[in-house]
């Protein structure tokens, strides 16, 4: 509902270090929005002007804001198709998975509850509650916690909830997991598991996939949606997780070989026919493939590949420092730090030749 008739006003004043800010002046009372006299800050101010008359019209009609009569899978809808424009459909499903598992019921996104004098959230109660109940792994919590976090984050930015879910409680109550050990591939490994797809008139084009990912650290939905027009002289582009960005990787001799290896069909721009929708029926594909190889897999698949790039560049770069580490394979520096510079190289380099 709009408003039409705007009450109070936007005034400048100076402060005391001589510089202009924005005052709104509302029901005889005078407030600094802490916004400077520009044309930026005057449209922020306006909008806060214009939140002021409709909560001031709600109250007075008695009209119940939207928020409040939302349920959470309403509002769960509504991030999706926020967090869809920038996020892929891996971390999309992640955030999907995390929602079932915590919210099982649909219920007002606003209901809260008093527990000894202190207001809760029921978003907090059901997850607390499902924490408690769920016969999942510690690791497997940790990783919905994870992904529920960043939408009950979303839901308090946006103003849906007036209490913040205090995560960082919820997360104490996940008994510690043991830390995952890094799992790798060894070259007589990779080479085995190459040869035993070719073999396979269907699937001999996903050991250039591998290849590709054991030698610029990509992962597996970036191979499957490469273009020959990414492909440039000396880099790759790729779009970044959050698509927000264009990512560059350096084209190594090892990686230009193997690109010279992959058939290129005319009219046609995409690497690989495959797309990230294929992603299970290739896991099953390398499965099998390690099976028939003889390999143990040991709960390893297509990430493992970009783990195996990762660990190489610290075993055979020495001297690269850690800027320069997380900069090549693309991922931030507590990640290198918290999974792999735990490890000393001799160990990690132990795994490479295992």
């Amino acid at each position: 509902m709009k408003v039409r008739n705007i009450s109070g006003s936007i005034i400048v004043r100076k402060t005391s270090s001589n510089k202009e800010k924005l005052y709104i002046t509302f029901k005889g009372k005078q407030v600094s929005t802490g916004l400077p006299n520009t044309e930026y800050g005057k449209s922020e101010a306006r909008k806060i002007l214009k939140q002021l008359n409709e909560e001031e019209r709600n109250h007075r009609f008695n009209i119940k804001p939207e928020k409040d009569t939302l349920t959470v899978s309403q509002v769960f809808d509504k991030f999706l198709a926020q967090k869809k424009k920038s996020r892929d459909k891996k971390t999309i499903e992640w955030y999907k998975c995390s929602y079932k598992a915590f919210f099982p019921i649909d219920f007002p996104v606003h209901k809260v509850e008093r527990r000894n004098g202190v207001t809760i959230s029921w978003l907090e109660l059901n997850i607390q509650e499902m924490i408690t109940r769920q016969a999942k792994s510690s690791a497997t919590l940790a990783i919905y916690v994870r992904g529920i976090g960043v939408f009950v984050h979303w839901l308090y930015e946006e103003g849906y909830i007036s209490f913040p879910v205090r995560l960082s409680r919820l997360k104490k109550m996940i008994k510690n997991a043991p830390k995952k050990p890094i799992r790798v591939y060894n070259e007589d490994e990779i080479q085995a598991i190459c040869e035993q797809l070719r073999q396979d008139e269907t699937y001999k084009d996903l050991a250039f996939c591998i290849e590709i990912m054991v030698a610029t650290g990509m992962r597996i939905h970036e191979v499957l949606e490469l273009t020959w027009n990414a492909v440039k002289k000396d880099i790759i582009e790729i779009e970044s997780k959050d698509k927000r960005s264009i990512q560059l990787i350096s084209r190594s001799e090892q990686v230009n070989k193997i690109l010279e290896k992959i058939p290129r069909k005319p009219l046609q721009n995409k690497v690989f026919k495959w797309s990230q929708e294929s992603d299970s029926r290739l896991r099953q594909a390398l499965y099998t493939a390690m099976k028939n190889a003889n390999i143990e897999r040991d709960g390893r698949s297509f990430h493992e590949f970009r783990k195996t790039f990762i660990t190489r560049l610290i075993v055979h770069n020495k001297k690269m420092n850690i800027f320069d580490i997380a900069s090549a394979a693309r991922c931030e520096i507590r990640i290198i730090q918290q999974h792999y510079l735990k490890y000393p190289t001799e160990q990690l380099e132990l795994l490479l030749n295992s």
